[in-house]
């Protein structure tokens, strides 16, 4: 096997550019003072040294410790520059001499200074740790001062997934701290207060000042996960206990002086650092006639500290209202969108009353309710909105768009619901937003990206509503004509699950009842509808409505529909239910369910919760055609050889024409429903248009010239490996299709392999460095070949003939399965 590079020309320029800048500023960084300081005459570079030490000495004074440091690096590089100077101005013998004497001396001073100024770096010392242990990094929770009073935490969250736990400290004299890990103590004097500073990267370490008010920030000491013992004098605490919990000792007084103290500031009744301020300035929201104007005036409440989370009114400010002078009584927050209407008359927000501020303000009850004044009437709180039923997608308003006579307009969306894998699923996840998913392929099997987007809708809002369910239209995206689809809800099935709606566009009745989930196209000519059915039947007639040709297209065939997807380029894509699989099965590309949904009409107990198996979604993807929706089949037939980041099914057909690889059922080690484009796929199943099978295969593969041979790759990751490994790995098969044998590599063959050629004496291929594929630059590859021949002397397993179909032998057990798949696909390339 021979290696030689073939690295990408862009991707290298563009690393070496980069890393020269960097080095060239590092370098001017170093070079500069020192250049600048042997031009000047000895005594104004004296000068210019004793000002830098001065400056760092009046920095630490005042604890402005990056100031100081700044100050310090200046002065080492001034005491070079001196002893340059004085041999530069001095140019005999001795003045040689005098600058070797000045850049030695120069140095002890300035470490000395450094030393007794607290600059010098002190790293924690080993130890033989403590005969107690502090609380765990993953603990979490409150915890008492020494003089017995409860410091207060909340709003906790974790370090990755499963990791050390981080959260806010408020202690009870109002000092309120944030991003502290769990393992926090006091010292033994009550004093101080240490906690580390979790991080995916470097740890960090704060200590609190309780006398002083002064919190120190060091984002250089990691070694201190876990705090056994804080004193007046030192820390004693360990290392991360997942990496052998090692202890360490430091000085508290060498952490302070290396540390950025800063002072903390009164805002009320709490003590924070500094970042938030109270300047807020009155906003004004004048009407647009009438003469009336609302005037937003800053509040923040007296006390702070009995709220469940005071640094609530400082994150989210908000406005004490007053219309005309006088109080409303409300209070709106600065991101609130104001109304008025266009005679001046009315104005609608989004508030809540001050006699409501604990239950509304700062406790994630958002949005507000709407709030209504009219001249003559004053404020009125509007009911809420109706929302959906279970059965449907939730439906999320939010702020209001326009006022009119008789009613509010409210933006909102259907939420977006999709499989929780990326091509089918056991369940549905939902999303407040958009979302990054797949829309296509590139040559070579890479996920292009693409969002998904929850269907946007605009509410009509009644101003005298009562709140029941229906009142108000609900108005889908503009079409191509610019007039919206309008849904008014008629009736909920007798199951309470679904909503019969009434849709037209403009003056186009579509006739029948239809759900509100629904699909506006991007072009704006096509509107996506599925038809509402009573129990115990269950929705599965889909139709397109033709804007232009006012015509309804149908789908001909019955699906149990769970929900619209995307709509774009004249392709509808949706998701529908297949059937169940038990939870006591596993699901493979060979088996997705077990059980087969039944016929629409009856199945609506099928599709009902079940605690024992998990309904099977799919995905379907349809292309309006000029009479028709068409059925898009969920493979793409593959001109090159795929990456091993391919996604998604694919048909590669042999040079010859004879014989085609089908791919089905490969995916990421996360086997969930995000895209992942750069991660490698693993775990398929491949059949052949001549009937040979075989699993657990990455997308990887390469045709011979000849079409006997074929070339694949089996996607082994590093936990699962047979030893120990530094990245995933990769072994090379080779599928002799013409004596139905397999032979296979014992030796890893590069991450990411990707295949190039095929010919009658060799098979070259291209690796990469890593086991992922960069997104943010180009992948550097490596190219490798190896002999056909070296292929051909490795030991050959014949597969066993099963039917029509020939597997290895462990598959046998699985055959009624390979027997089962639908392969009719492959039939033009069966001789």
């Amino acid at each position: 096997m021979s290696t030689e590079s073939d690295e990408s020309f862009l991707s290298l320029v563009f690393q070496l550019v980069r890393a020269l800048f960097a080095l060239v500023w590092e370098l001017f960084k170093l070079i500069a003072p020192i250049a600048a300081l042997t031009l000047l005459p000895p005594p104004f570079a004296l000068g210019t040294v004793l000002l830098a030490a001065l400056a760092s000495w009046a920095a630490v004074r005042l604890r402005w410790m990056r100031l100081a440091h700044t100050c310090s690096s200046l002065m080492d590089m001034g005491v070079f520059g001196l002893s340059f100077s004085v041999c530069y101005w001095l140019s005999s013998w001795w003045g040689l001499g005098l600058g070797f004497v000045l850049l030695i001396v120069g140095i002890i001073l300035s470490s000395s200074l450094q030393r007794r100024l607290g600059l010098a770096k002190v790293l924690p010392e080993s130890t033989e740790g403590t005969s107690t242990q502090g609380r765990s990094a993953w603990e979490g929770g409150d915890l008492l001062t020494p003089e017995g009073e409860r410091v207060r935490t909340f709003a906790w969250g974790e370090i990755a997934m499963g990791g050390p736990t981080f959260g806010c400290y408020l202690f009870p004299d109002g000092v309120l701290l944030e991003g502290l890990g769990a393992s926090a103590c006091f010292s033994s004097s009550g004093r101080y207060f240490a906690a580390p500073l979790p991080s995916r990267g470097t740890w960090g370490m704060l200590i609190l000042d309780r006398q002083e008010r002064c919190v120190y920030r060091n984002a250089g000491i990691g070694e201190f996960w876990e705090i056994d013992e804080l004193t007046d004098e030192a820390i004693y605490g360990r290392y991360s206990p997942l990496t052998g919990n090692k202890p360490y000792r430091m000085a508290l007084a060498d952490i302070l002086r290396q540390s950025e103290a800063v002072d903390l500031v009164p805002i009320r009744d709490l003590w924070v650092e500094s970042g938030f301020s109270l300047d807020l300035e009155p906003v004004e929201f004048p009407a647009p006639q009438g003469g009336h104007c609302l005037r937003g005036l800053p509040y923040v409440p007296e006390s702070l500290r009995e709220l469940d989370r005071p640094l609530g009114p400082l994150l989210k400010p908000l406005l004490r209202l007053e219309l005309d002078g006088e109080p409303s009584g409300l209070l709106m927050s600065v991101t609130e969108v104001l109304l008025w209407r266009n005679d001046g008359q009315a104005v609608a927000c989004r508030a809540f009353a001050r006699s409501f501020e604990r239950q509304w303000c700062w406790h994630g009850d958002w949005p507000p309710p709407l709030w209504l004044w009219q001249a003559g009437q004053g404020w009125r709180q509007l009911v809420a909105p109706w929302g959906s039923v279970p059965g449907e997608p939730a439906l999320n308003w939010e702020e209001p768009s326009e006022l009119l006579e008789s009613e509010l307009l409210l933006h909102g969306h259907l939420r977006l619901q999709r499989p929780d894998h990326l091509h089918f699923g056991y369940g549905l996840r939902q999303y407040f937003s958009d979302v990054e998913s797949c829309i296509g392929h590139d040559d070579e099997g890479r996920i292009q990206l693409g969002e998904w987007r929850g269907t946007r809708l605009t509410r009509l809002l009644p101003l005298d509503g009562k709140g029941r369910r229906g009142e108000g239209a609900i108005l889908g995206e503009p079409m191509e004509n610019g007039d919206c689809p309008r849904f008014e809800w008629r009736r909920d099935s007798r199951d309470g699950r679904l909503g019969a709606y009434a849709c037209r566009v403009g003056d186009w009745v579509l006739e029948g009842e239809w759900l509100i989930d629904h699909r506006v196209s991007n072009c704006g000519r096509y509107l996506a509808l599925v038809a509402f059915v009573e129990a115990p039947a269950v929705p599965h007639r889909l139709c397109v409505a033709d804007l232009r040709l006012r015509r309804l297209l149908e789908f001909p065939f019955e699906l149990l529909i769970a929900t619209l997807l995307d709509f774009r380029d004249d392709v509808l894509s949706l998701v529908h239910i297949v059937g169940r699989l038990d939870m006591k099965e596993r699901s493979t590309p060979l088996r997705r369910f077990d059980h087969a949904a039944p016929a629409a009409g009856r199945a609506a107990r099928f599709v009902a919760d079940d605690p024992d198996s998990w309904l099977y979604y799919d995905r379907l993807v349809l292309r309006v055609a000029e009479d028709d929706l068409q059925v898009l089949p969920n493979w793409r037939l593959a001109g090159r050889p795929q990456v091993a980041n391919a996604d998604g099914e694919f048909v590669l057909p042999a040079p010859t024409g004879r014989d085609a690889a089908w791919l089905f059922g490969a995916e990421t080690e996360y086997a969930d429903c995000y895209p992942r484009p750069g991660e490698p796929r693993g775990g398929g199943c491949l059949l052949t248009a001549s009937g040979l099978g075989l699993a657990n295969l990455g997308p990887s593969m390469i045709w011979s010239e000849d079409g006997r041979y074929l070339a694949l790759t089996r996607y082994i990751r590093r936990l699962c490996a047979r030893e120990r490994v530094d990245s995933d790995q990769w072994y090379l098969l080779l599928l002799d299709v013409q004596e139905r044998s397999l032979r296979a590599t014992g030796d890893h063959i590069g991450c990411m392999p990707h295949f190039l050629r095929f010919d009658a004496e060799e098979l070259e291929w291209r690796v990469q460095s890593t086991d992922w594929e960069p997104e943010d630059r180009p992948p550097v590859w490596q190219t490798r070949r190896l002999a056909l021949g070296e292929l051909l002397a490795l030991c050959t397993v014949p597969l066993q003939a099963s039917g029509k179909l020939w597997l290895p032998a462990e598959e046998l057990k699985r055959a009624g399965q390979w027997h089962g798949l639908d392969s009719s696909h492959l039939q033009p390339w069966r001789n």
